[in-house]
C-alpha cells in the first residue's frame, strides 16, 4: 500500500494499526460459516432482496401511475330516450324515440393538450300532424382541448412526470442502501461472534488451565504445602471463569439469534462451523479503509450514494412548487372540434354524406376561471413554503447524518486505536509478568493469592482487548453503511453491485 504523501497523524493511525494486530478469515476456508458464505447467503435468501424488489416495484407502479394520464384511452357511450308526449302544434314535431352511441379514442399529451377522436351516431323518430321524421346523424370528430395558463406548454404535466421519475430513483436508491445496510449489519454480527469466539476459546483454555492449578493445589494441600484456604481459591477462580464462559456463549447465541431474522440456513450453525480466526493477522484492507477515512477532514459526500439525495430533494421542490403555483390559479383554456356530419331518413344514405369533406364543420370555445377568493392565494403560498421547508429539512438531516458519522468516525477511530494500543501493550506486559509470578510461586516465594489475581487482571486484559477490537469493528462498519462507496477492499468485497 503507498502511504507517501500523507499527514504525520495519518501515518499514526496507519502505524498504530499495524502493530496491533487484527483477525482476518483465510481466504480459502473449509468451514462452513465464512463472511463469503453469509453474505452469499442473506442476498440469495434473505429478507433483503425481497425488500429491495419490493421497493423498487414501488417506484415503477408511482412512475407508471404517473404517466398513465398520457395512456391512449377507448371508451364509449350509449343512450336511449322514449316519450309519449304530443306535439304543441302541427309546425312543431315531438320526439317519441331518440337514442345515440358513442366510440372514441382520447390520449393526452404532456404538454397540455388533451385529443380525442370518435365517431357517433344520433338517431331521432319525431311524430307531428303530418306523419313521422325520421332522422340519422352519424359524425366523425376531433376535439381537442388545450391549456393556455396554467397547464401551458405541458408545465404541469412535465412537474408531475417529474415527480413520478423522483420517486422511482428514491425508492431505487433507498433499496440500493437498504441492502448495503444489510449486508454491513450482518458482517457486523458475524465479527461480533467471531470476536467473542476468539474470547470463548480464550476463556476455555483459561478453565483448563485453572482446573490444572486446583488438582496442583489440591495435592499441594494433602502433603502440607498449601492452605485449605488456597483449595477454595482455586475453586473459586474455577467456578468463576466457567461463569464467564457461560456469559460468552449466551452472547454467542444472542448474535446467532439476530442473524437468523436476516436470512435461513443460520439454525444450524454451531461453534463447530467457525473458521479459525488468528487474531495477530493483519489486515491490510482495513487499514487502507482508516487511511481513506483520515485522509478526509472534511466529510467525502461522493464517497456515498446518499450524495444523490441532494439532487432528488432540489428536484422534488421544484416540481411540487410549479404544481403550486399554477394548479390553483385562474386557467385560460381552448377547445375546438372538428367533424363531418350527414343527415339522412336512412342511415346509410346518411353515413355516406358524412364521407363528404363538404359536409365538414368546426367550432371552438375559449373558457376563461379566476378564483376570486383568498383561500386559492394563500393555499398557493402556503404550499411552495411548505415545500421549501420540506426540501431544507431533508437536506438537514442528511447533511447531519453525513457530516454527523465522518466526524465521529475520526474522533472514534483515533480514541479506539489509542485504547487498543494501550491494552495491547497492556497486555503483553501483564503476560510477562504472569509468567514471572507463576516462577516466583513455584519457588515458593509468593503465595497462591498473588498468582490468582495476576492471572485474572491478565485475562480480563485480554477479554478488554478483543472488545476494543470488536467496537473498533462496529464503528467502521456504521461508518461504511453511510459512506457506501468508500474505496477500500474492506468494504467493496461485499458491496452492492450498483452504487
Amino acid at each position: 500500500m503507498i502511504i507517501a504523501s500523507r499527514t504525520p497523524y495519518q501515518l499514526l493511525l496507519f502505524s498504530f494499526l499495524i502493530f496491533l494486530g487484527f483477525w482476518s478469515t483465510p481466504i480459502q476456508s473449509k468451514e462452513k460459516f465464512t463472511e463469503k458464505w453469509l453474505i452469499e447467503n442473506i442476498k440469495a435468501n434473505g429478507l433483503s432482496p425481497l425488500e429491495t424488489q419490493y421497493m423498487r416495484a414501488q417506484g415503477d407502479e408511482i412512475q407508471l401511475r404517473s404517466e398513465s394520464a398520457y395512456s391512449l384511452m377507448a371508451g364509449g357511450s350509449g343512450s336511449i330516450y322514449r316519450s309519449n308526449a304530443d306535439s304543441s302544434n302541427s309546425f312543431q314535431p315531438a320526439i317519441r324515440n331518440s337514442h345515440g352511441w358513442d366510440v372514441y379514442a382520447s390520449k393526452g399529451w404532456s404538454a397540455g393538450l388533451n385529443t380525442k377522436l370518435g365517431i357517433k351516431n344520433d338517431y331521432s323518430k319525431l311524430s307531428g300532424s303530418t306523419g313521422d321524421i325520421i332522422s340519422h346523424s352519424p359524425t366523425y370528430y376531433l376535439q381537442l382541448q388545450l391549456s393556455l395558463f396554467q397547464n401551458f406548454l405541458g408545465r404541469m404535466d412535465q412537474a408531475m412526470l417529474q415527480q413520478g421519475r423522483i420517486a422511482k430513483e428514491t425508492l431505487e436508491l433507498q433499496s440500493t442502501m437498504a441492502e448495503h445496510n444489510a449486508i454491513t449489519s450482518a458482517r457486523t454480527l458475524y465479527w461480533s461472534i467471531m470476536g467473542n469466539s476468539i474470547s470463548t476459546n480464550l476463556s476455555r483454555s483459561l478453565i483448563s488451565t485453572s482446573k490444572k492449578q486446583l488438582d496442583e493445589i489440591r495435592k499441594r494441600y494433602k502433603s502440607g504445602a498449601a492452605e485449605q484456604a488456597d483449595v477454595y481459591l482455586s475453586e473459586a477462580q474455577v467456578s468463576q471463569r466457567e461463569s464467564s464462559l457461560i456469559g460468552l456463549q449466551i452472547k454467542e447465541q444472542g448474535y446467532l439469534r439476530q442473524l437468523r431474522l436476516m436470512a435461513p440456513g443460520i439454525g444450524n450453525i454451531s461453534s463447530a462451523d467457525f473458521p479459525t480466526i488468528d487474531i495477530e493477522d493483519v489486515v491490510g484492507s482495513v487499514s487502507e479503509c482508516i487511511v481513506q477515512i483520515s485522509s478526509h477532514p472534511k466529510a467525502p459526500y461522493q464517497y456515498s450514494s446518499y450524495e444523490k439525495m441532494f439532487s432528488l430533494f432540489k428536484q422534488t421542490m421544484e416540481a411540487e412548487q410549479t404544481v403550486a403555483s399554477y394548479g390553483l390559479g385562474p386557467e385560460v383554456s381552448l377547445s375546438g372540434e372538428i367533424q363531418s356530419k350527414g343527415v339522412d331518413t336512412n342511415f346509410s344514405e346518411a353515413f355516406s354524406e358524412t364521407n363528404k369533406l363538404s359536409k365538414g364543420g368546426w367550432g371552438a370555445t375559449l373558457g376563461l376561471t379566476v378564483p376570486l377568493g383568498s383561500n386559492a392565494s394563500a393555499l398557493t403560498s402556503t404550499k411552495r413554503k411548505l415545500s421549501e421547508l420540506n426540501e431544507l429539512k431533508s437536506r438537514r438531516e442528511l447533511e447531519l447524518l453525513l457530516d454527523g458519522t465522518h466526524n465521529t468516525a475520526l474522533t472514534s477511530i483515533q480514541y479506539l486505536l489509542e485504547s487498543m494500543r494501550t491494552l495491547d501493550a497492556s497486555t503483553r506486559a501483564l503476560a510477562k509478568r504472569v509468567s514471572a509470578v507463576q516462577k516466583k510461586y513455584r519457588q515458593g516465594r509468593i503465595d497462591f493469592l498473588s498468582l490468582v489475581q495476576e492471572q485474572d487482571q491478565l485475562f480480563n486484559a485480554e477479554i478488554g482487548l478483543t472488545e476494543s477490537r470488536l467496537l473498533f469493528l462496529r464503528e467502521l462498519f456504521n461508518y461504511l453503511s453511510v459512506y457506501n462507496k468508500t474505496p477500500c477492499d474492506f468494504n467493496l468485497a461485499y458491496a452492492t453491485a450498483e452504487m
